[in-house]
């Protein structure tokens, strides 16, 4: 019976991974196809090359799609849902990189951290918040880059 459970078991986390790994594929491929696409458009718009639409870095975000959307029907409502988009992916990002810095250091040093857990998150996210203030100075992007 045990010998039964465990192969099933496994059987489920090999099909979940894959299931996932699939999962990942798809989505990476469906993203890099709009982006290309959107990028291919601008630079048939403004008779460039692809390479000369935008450099890399945070301007594909921030000069690439918002000239898009300005051209799709309701401009407002792509508008409202991409600025949704950002403000929730940045939001998730944060979570998971303060959780995991967190529970990192807690497990690291678990007599001294462990019993002040709330303590502790709450001044690494102020500290952290501190870090993050010169990213909303005009010198943001010398910062940034």
């Amino acid at each position: 019976k045990q010998w039964y459970q465990r192969r099933v078991l496994t059987w489920l986390a090999i099909k979940q991974g894959i299931s996932a790994f699939c999962d990942f594929v798809l989505r990476a491929v469906s993203g890099s196809w709009v982006i290309f696409s959107i990028l291919g458009y601008m630079a048939h718009i403004k008779g460039v090359d692809v390479g000369n639409v935008v450099k890399s870095g945070p301007g594909l975000a921030f000069l690439v799609y918002p000239e898009v959307v300005l051209t799709i029907a309701p401009s407002p409502l792509w508008a409202c849902l991409f600025f949704i988009m950002l403000l929730t992916l940045g939001i998730d990002s944060q979570f998971c990189g303060v959780e995991a810095l967190i529970t990192g250091l807690v497990d690291n040093w678990p007599d001294l951290l462990r019993p002040h857990r709330k303590k502790f998150t709450l001044g690494m996210t102020v500290f952290m918040c501190l870090l993050g203030l010169p990213m909303i100075t005009r010198g943001a992007s010398m910062c940034f880059s």
